[in-house]
């Protein structure tokens, strides 16, 4: 599918913005270096496009953490309603949203998932501070069997960075309709 793309420096530019259709592409940028660069203003728009804007991180952190709140809490009300099938669905998708959250949070793309444990291990994340192996162990627990322990493990440390960061608005916005007394009162 990819060999190599020419751009004019236009082009290359508006490749990969926030919002266009190749915003999944920004994490190709992460930790390139260019080979020529006669005035240095090619590695400087890589350098831009392999993290998220600051400017638009608060937006998109939130809407991450949103979604993973989402598919989390119905993950567990599978498990609470003897769903096992669905808890696993449901579990499952809610980890794109944990990593977007997670690496969002400090500007960064999340990387290729083939790159994910090299890039916990070598590049570590400052905010959430779980360890890499943990976290990755506790990734692979919950899609091996949508844990409802683990579940939790990961979300109460979200939950305690995320509110220390300012996002306590997106986990505000669920106790009206009683999802976070149900998550904090959860017992499988």
């Amino acid at each position: 599918m990819f060999g190599s793309w020419v751009f004019s420096l236009s082009e290359f530019k508006e490749h990969a913005e926030m919002g266009s259709q190749f915003e999944w592409c920004r994490t190709s940028y992460t930790h390139v270096k260019a080979i020529i660069d006669k005035n240095g203003q090619i590695q400087k728009i890589i350098d831009e496009k392999g993290k998220i804007p600051k400017n638009k991180i608060p937006g998109y952190v939130a809407k991450e953490l949103d979604d993973y709140l989402n598919y989390f809490s119905r993950s567990l009300k599978c498990v609470r309603d003897g769903n096992y099938v669905g808890a696993r669905l449901k579990a499952s998708r809610s980890i794109p949203y944990l990593l977007n959250s997670i690496f969002g949070l400090e500007g960064r793309p999340t990387p290729y998932y083939k790159y994910v444990e090299w890039e916990l291990k070598e590049f570590p994340l400052k905010k959430f501070t779980m360890r890499p192996d943990e976290l990755i162990k506790n990734i692979l627990k919950i899609l091996e069997d949508a844990d409802p322990k683990t579940q939790l493990k990961i979300f109460n440390a979200m939950e305690k960075v995320f509110r220390k960061e300012g996002y306590s608005k997106v986990f505000d916005a669920w106790k009206p309709d009683g999802t976070m007394k149900f998550i904090k009162s959860f017992k499988n």
